[in-house]
């Protein structure tokens, strides 16, 4: 075979012959050609004619991009069905346009929905969260007329019926504080899931039918009767999710129910811990190939189970030191968030000095980010932060959120470890709403990369002594390496709202953008009373003196360089957005927006696959979910749109069947 170098492809697709460049065999195009021309360029050239629109749609065009990519992608499933050889075409440039697409429409002035669908969920849905990537949600539902509660299990990407529910399991109490995670438990990788319920802590009002759910999974003040608060943690199979996402089995036809009745069910329940006191945070973590859960009480006490082995740790706070804070002696848990390859815990906490008449001061309000050594399991400890910062001011603070952390288990077998190898974990971000000015507290942890051993002692001469001014030697490679989150170098932002505050604000927090609900100012409700949704975007989003900035290794300045240059033609597609201004409403348009008159019962987000889930008032039993960063499509057969191509590496062919539309 006649070698081409790069030269003659050129002249040969710069000749004036008509027709030269598509003469070209499919193979010079796809493996030579190809490889030379951007993401951008590709979807151009997919406008031009029907080869080149086939050829672009061609799997090894899309896996060659996937390999070369330097900017976040959105996590999938960790399983080998989502491993190189087996990700579709479609599968792959889905990933791609989304992580290319969301954070510049998010970024934008103005986000609009790509796409918009309604989910039948067949129970009144309470609460809900997006596993990270999107492609499973949990949601509790409560029908609290009949006294009736369940945790569902919804697929999200599934080609017929876009998103159902698939698997349910029945709680005796509304369960509400969902945590979801993909984990490892002996010896199957699966969607966990942790919550909470409370119920009458006494067998005889239990048994008399005394309720406790119609209160907010916030509320702390006094019940009608004793409580107890119960922690649940769930483990569902990834296989066996994959069985019931065939789609030669749409959901809800006879084959389905037929193919379902053959399997196991698919909920295993791991844990189960009860307490009198609440039970105010949780957390998921894998830790050394191990699953834990973790639980947080507001009154400064943190547990941790190991749910391989059974083993509990506990550890309490100390207040801080009175030469530090000298009059406050209560400090309340806002927000934890596991840090698990330092072995670590984060720990957002505040506290409220009273007003001193004497001194004619007013009261002060102080948050601190904390971070802790974890107890070994068996131990129960007293410890004191190994770091901390503090922040005080006149100001009240509000909600508090801390983003997730998902650093990859160690039994991913999915296409991301290998390709995101050494970069860098995204940051962890605590958002804080402020009032009186109105605002919000923005504080940012960047990962720093530090050597994985210590670094080698200083130079001496023949006698011993170190050699002064010696050049030191190169850092380790990347492979050396790892990240660590500490508060030396916190990013800190503070933004001022121009409006006067109308609003009681609840962020939905992301590593780097937030999604910010508005609702009444006053009372506790179970719904929100008036629509009003935000896409909160960092103004700044890269600060002088961050870590990434400032690291000795060329590595990490060259990947967020290219992944920036790979992401600048993508913002010109959007319309700017101020300058300084972090928030900017949801484009969900007013046809939409009247299905939300009477208010929201539900709403949640994913940072990663941008979509947004929300449950209305007037309709608990329908979720609408809209897409905010753009993906391909394709039909019920696996062609893709809008002309059919069919995608011959797709793991189940659907037949021809009849399929009422959903």
């Amino acid at each position: 075979m006649r070698h081409f170098d790069h030269e003659y492809l050129v002249k040969r697709a710069s000749s004036l012959q008509k027709g030269s460049l598509t003469s070209l065999t499919n193979d010079i195009l796809v493996d030579l050609i190809f490889p030379q021309l951007s993401i951008r360029d590709i979807l151009r050239l997919r406008q031009v004619c029907r080869l080149f629109y086939e050829l672009t749609h061609n799997s090894m065009v899309w896996k060659r991009i996937l390999r070369q990519v330097h900017f976040p992608l959105p996590p999938l499933p960790p399983t080998t069905r989502y491993s190189m050889p087996f990700l579709s075409s479609f599968e792959t440039e889905r990933l791609v346009v989304r992580a290319l697409t969301l954070e510049a429409n998010w970024r934008s002035g103005g986000p609009l929905i790509q796409r918009g669908w309604t989910i039948p969920a067949f129970w009144p849905i309470s609460s809900m969260k997006v596993l990270p990537g999107g492609q499973y949600m949990v949601a509790s539902a409560s029908d609290f007329a009949l006294h009736r509660y369940a945790i569902l299990l919804f697929m999200m990407d599934h080609r017929i019926r876009i998103a159902y529910p698939i698997a349910k399991m029945t709680a005796v109490s509304k369960p509400y504080h969902l945590q979801v995670k993909y984990m490892y438990y002996k010896g199957e990788m699966g969607v966990t899931i942790a919550y909470v319920r409370r119920e009458p802590a006494i067998l005889e009002n239990r048994m008399a039918g005394v309720h406790v759910s119609g209160y907010s999974s916030d509320y702390d003040g006094p019940f009608p009767v004793p409580v107890r608060h119960e922690v649940t943690v769930l483990h569902c199979s990834l296989k066996a999710l994959e069985v019931m996402e065939d789609p030669r089995y749409p959901p809800g036809s006879e084959e389905y129910c037929r193919n379902m009745m053959t399997q196991n069910p698919p909920f295993k329940t791991l844990a189960t811990l009860r307490t009198r006191d609440s039970i105010d945070f949780l957390d998921l973590v894998e830790m050394n190939g191990q699953p834990y859960v973790f639980l947080a009480k507001k009154t400064n006490q943190v547990i941790m189970k190991n749910l391989d082995s059974g083993g509990v740790g506990k550890l309490y706070l100390d207040p801080l030191p009175e030469d530090v804070v000298s009059d406050v002696e209560t400090w309340t848990i806002r927000g934890i968030r596991v840090l698990p390859q330092q072995n670590q815990i984060l720990i957002v906490r505040t506290a409220e000095a009273p007003e001193d008449e004497v001194e004619d001061l007013a009261a002060f309000c102080y948050l601190t980010l904390e971070i802790y050594d974890l107890p070994e399991e068996g131990e129960s400890i007293d410890s004191i932060a190994a770091s901390c910062k503090m922040w005080h001011q006149s100001r009240t603070f509000g909600d508090i959120r801390i983003s997730g952390h998902n650093p990859p288990s160690i039994y991913d077998q999915s296409v991301l470890p290998k390709l995101c190898q050494h970069a860098a974990p995204l940051p962890i971000t605590v958002y804080a709403t402020v009032d009186e000015p109105w605002g919000t507290l923005h504080y940012r942890l960047v990962p720093r990369r530090v050597p994985l051993r210590p670094p080698p002692p200083p130079a001496v001469d023949e006698h011993g002594r170190i050699i002064e001014n010696a050049k030191p030697p190169p850092p380790p490679s990347v492979e050396e390496t790892t990240h660590r989150y500490d508060l030396d170098n916190l990013g800190i932002l503070e933004t001022t709202f121009s409006p006067p505050r109308t609003q009681k604000l609840t962020v939905h927090a992301g590593a780097t953008q937030a999604m910010v609900v508005g609702g009444p100012m006053e009372g506790e409700k179970p719904t929100l009373e008036v629509i009003n949704v935000f896409a909160y975007a960092d103004p700044v989003p890269i600060q002088p003196g961050t870590p990434d900035l400032e690291s000795p290794w060329p590595f990490d300045k060259e990947r967020r360089e290219a992944a920036a240059a790979e992401r600048e033609w993508v913002k010109g597609t959007f319309a700017p957005r101020e300058k300084g201004q972090p928030l900017v409403p949801l484009q969900l348009g007013e046809k939409m927006l009247s299905r939300f008159v009477e208010g929201i019962r539900a709403i949640t987000w994913d940072e990663f696959s941008g979509r947004v889930l929300m449950v209305p008032v007037s309709d608990p039993r329908t979720i609408y979910m809209f897409e905010f960063a753009h993906a391909p499509e394709e039909d019920q057969q696996g062609n893709r749109m809008p002309l059919p191509v069919p995608d011959v590496d797709q793991k189940y062919r659907c037949p021809q069947m009849h399929v009422d539309e959903p």
